[in-house]
C-alpha cells in the first residue's frame, strides 16, 4: 500500500500563505508521517514543494477558492489530491487517491523568522557565467546558522553569520581565501553582492 504523508498544502492570498509549514499526514493504516510544506508566489500563482526526509517533491495544479485549497501531486505511480481549509496560521482537509485511499491532512505556520530555511542562490561571474548554489539558514540557539552546499553536494559553513530585518551576512572561507556574501532577502527573492578574496565584486540574487 502507498502510505501518503502528503500534508500539504497551498492556501488563501500569496502573501498570507507564503512560508515554511509543519506538515502532519496518516495513511490508511493510521501510521505518521511528518514533512516540511515551502510555499511562494511566483508570477501571480502560489507554487510551492513538500520536503520529505532527502526527498524534494514540486506541488502541481494549485487552486483557491476563499479559504478552500486544492492540488494535485503526482507520486510514483498515482495523482495525489489534497484539499483543505485555510484558517489563519493552520490549514486542515485530507489527501485522496482515484483509487479510494484517504487520510487526514494538518500543517502548521513555522513561528520564527520567516525569511530561514532554504534559498537558491545564483552568483554572476565576472566572464557571464553564474555559479548556482544552495543557501540554508537556521536558528542556531538564537544565533544565525549558514550553509552553502554546491551542485556537486558538497556543503560550507559560513561565518560571522548576521540577519538582520532581512540584510544577510556571511564569510566563506576557502583555501583561496574569503568570500564575503551581503543578501537583501525578502519572502522569496533576495539580492546581493558578493566579494572574492582578490577583493572583486559579484551580484547574487536569492529565491525560493
Amino acid at each position: 500500500m502507498v502510505t501518503f504523508f502528503l500534508g500539504l498544502l497551498l492556501l488563501a492570498p500569496p502573501a498570507g500563505v507564503t512560508g515554511t509549514w509543519d506538515v502532519s499526514s496518516r495513511d490508511q493504516n493510521g501510521d505518521p508521517t511528518k514533512a516540511v510544506l515551502i510555499v511562494k508566489a511566483e508570477g501571480g500563482a502560489l507554487t510551492g514543494s513538500l520536503q520529505l526526509g532527502e526527498r524534494k517533491i514540486p506541488l502541481q495544479k494549485v487552486e483557491q477558492n476563499g479559504d478552500k485549497v486544492s492540488l494535485q501531486m503526482p507520486y510514483e505511480d498515482v495523482t495525489l489530491t489534497v484539499k483543505l481549509t485555510l484558517t489563519g496560521d493552520t490549514m486542515k482537509g485530507e489527501w485522496s487517491t482515484s483509487s479510494g485511499e484517504t487520510g487526514p491532512v494538518n500543517a502548521t505556520r513555522q513561528a520564527g523568522n520567516p525569511l530561514l530555511g532554504m534559498w537558491k542562490v545564483a552568483a554572476s561571474r565576472s566572464d557571464g557565467s553564474e555559479m548556482k548554489a544552495e543557501l540554508e539558514l537556521k536558528d542556531d540557539a538564537g544565533k544565525i546558522a549558514a550553509m552553502l552546499t554546491l551542485p556537486d553536494g558538497m556543503s560550507l559553513p559560513l561565518s560571522e553569520t548576521k540577519l538582520d530585518s532581512g540584510n544577510f551576512t556571511g564569510k566563506l572561507v576557502t583555501d583561496q581565501g574569503n568570500y564575503v556574501i551581503h543578501l537583501a532577502l525578502q519572502a522569496t527573492e533576495g539580492k546581493g553582492t558578493y566579494q572574492s578574496p582578490d577583493g572583486s565584486n559579484g551580484s547574487l540574487k536569492a529565491t525560493r
